[in-house]
């Protein structure tokens, strides 16, 4: 479900009633653009730029990272990393005006976090609160989520706009979560592969995401 270009911006979620637009409620800068053959990108208003740290990004504005690496901090220290072939969007959304995500992605609030704030939503699989998380996704159907020190709660909204829990996870555990589009929300995902994380793994997935020496 990537969106290739802005045409399709928060398609994921027609199924519900929306009669007006949130307000955007935090400033989004770009903090790091890796070099690469087949740079980041950002679609404003039908127009494609190259995309430059220090950009400040607003709603319904893609960033499609490509080749590049990319990091994003709010003004309310919320962390977005993107890895290759990502994306990242604000979209009037079930939570406010908030960044949708999608492809490899790692999140986290640097600081405590409002209670009043989201965290954000991964677009194939739902949001995953305010906790620390890497997702990777598979292929059409699935996406890969990875906790940290944290557990973490993944949950919908359903067609009446009612919250439901998909899945639960323990720190440091990981697990695949399958969706199928022609399904009505309550039916649409299937947990699978739950298993706590290696120290192999753990090491990888801090190398990818959170070592500071990889995103300068």
């Amino acid at each position: 479900m990537d969106y290739k270009n802005g045409k399709v911006v928060a398609s994921h979620e027609l199924y519900l009633n929306k009669l007006g637009n949130a307000m955007l409620n935090a400033i989004y800068r770009v903090t790091y653009v890796s070099q690469s053959d087949n740079p980041a990108t950002v679609a404003v208003n039908d127009e494609l730029f190259n995309l430059k740290v220090g950009m400040l990004i607003y709603q319904t504005q893609l960033i499609n990272t490509h080749s590049s690496h990319v990091e994003i901090i709010s003004s309310i220290n919320q962390l977005y990393r993107l890895g290759k072939e990502s994306e990242f969007c604000i979209e009037n959304t079930a939570e406010g005006m908030i960044p949708v995500v999608f492809g490899k992605v790692y999140r986290k609030f640097l600081r405590s976090v409002p209670e009043f704030i989201s965290g954000g939503k991964y677009r194939t699989s739902c949001w995953n609160g305010m906790e620390e998380t890497a997702v990777l996704n598979l292929n059409e159907k699935e996406d890969e989520y990875y906790s940290f020190e944290n557990s973490v709660n993944i949950y919908e909204y359903d067609e009446s706009g009612r919250q439901f829990q998909i899945a639960h996870m323990e720190p440091f555990s990981k697990m695949i979560l399958s969706f199928d589009e022609s399904h009505r929300m309550r039916e649409r995902y299937n947990v699978s592969g739950i298993s706590e994380m290696t120290n192999r793994e753990i090491d990888w997935i801090y190398n990818t995401f959170v070592k500071p020496i990889n995103w300068r």
